[in-house]
């Protein structure tokens, strides 16, 4: 199935389903049921028609960001019936993104959520006050344009793949098996759409981590020693290093404790099975520190003066964080 969506409301079509010129035969939710209407759905969620305020995307999709990056630990401590809510909030947000992703990825996005349908149900009593935060982040995404920059969109699909991953987890170790599966068949495909999302950015952060002069290159590499002192020889010698690097000189220039990011970027995280270190640590820095969006307005590569906006860019490919068969 293939979907596109705008302010006023969104469309689907079959993907075998095409005209006589090989084109999609569309269908607005309206045409297929009443209740699929969007304000039927917008009414159902709570959403107030968009205002000039809500035309900013960018503060609401790093909201959502941030609120599924905390998935995983509230699964990890939380109960039983908070970890329920948490998984059925991942639910809504699959659901909200296909609505409002780019077509380009479209597919794969329907192809998570229905997955997920079955991930986000069991028989433990959801207390889902729990997860009120996720949940006004996944209204909020849905009251604003679809974002222009892609590494807002893999910004999200990097988060909701570690959350998926977690819930993989969640079920298994309550031996539910069923769910557990369907986690399983929801990451493949998150990590499809987060891979097509995520290549134009990383690409930019590693070129632009490549330009870094030598000394910055060294004083981070001396952060990463300090850090983590197990992994940084792997770190230091991966390809992707400098994307790290000029993730951590940025932090630093805007007044953040690189060594400190990195040590919680490390935290509960399963580093000794990635495959991409570098890459890993470089994403999960940049949505902690919360690096800001847009090209740096000055050269921080010679000299490391003070930096303009920054680009937020992917950095794993997060099959990295799979745990390997046990």
């Amino acid at each position: 199935m293939t979907s596109t969506t705008n302010k006023r409301g969104y469309r689907v079509a079959l993907d075998d389903d095409t005209n006589a010129q090989g084109e999609p035969v569309w269908f607005s939710g309206s045409t297929l049921a009443p209740d699929l209407s969007y304000p039927k759905i917008a009414e159902r969620l709570g959403i107030p028609e968009a205002t000039s305020a809500d035309q900013t995307e960018t503060p609401a999709w790093r909201r959502l960001s941030i609120t599924v990056d905390q998935t995983p630990d509230h699964l990890a401590h939380g109960k039983d019936q908070a970890g329920q809510a948490h998984i059925a909030v991942l639910a809504e947000a699959l659901d909200a993104l296909t609505l409002v992703a780019p077509a380009s990825l479209q597919h794969q996005l329907v192809q998570a959520a229905t997955a997920f349908e079955r991930a986000g149900r069991s028989r433990i009593r959801a207390h889902h006050q729990q997860a009120q935060a996720t949940r006004r982040a996944v209204k909020a995404v849905l009251r604003v344009p679809p974002p222009r920059d892609g590494a807002l969109i893999a910004t999200v699909l990097d988060a909701l793949l570690l959350a998926v991953i977690a819930a993989q987890h969640w079920h298994r170790t309550r031996d539910h098996t069923q769910q557990a599966e369907a986690a399983r068949q929801t990451a493949e495909h998150l990590r499809l759409a987060y891979r097509a999302a995520a290549a134009k950015p990383l690409t930019v952060l590693h070129h632009r981590g490549r330009r870094l002069a030598r000394p910055l290159l060294e004083r981070q590499a001396a952060v990463v020693r300090q850090a983590l002192p197990d992994l940084a020889e792997q770190i230091l010698a991966e390809p992707a290093w400098p994307a790290l690097a000029v993730t951590l000189n940025e932090a630093a220039a805007a007044d953040q404790d690189p060594a400190a990011l990195l040590t919680q970027a490390a935290r509960h995280r399963e580093l000794d099975t990635a495959a991409k270190l570098t890459e890993v640590l470089a994403w999960r820095l940049r949505r902690l520190a919360d690096l800001a969006d847009g090209e740096p307005s000055h050269d921080m590569t010679a000299g490391g003066v003070q930096p303009g906006p920054a680009i937020p860019t992917p950095g794993a490919t997060r099959s990295d964080f799979l745990p390997r068969s046990r």
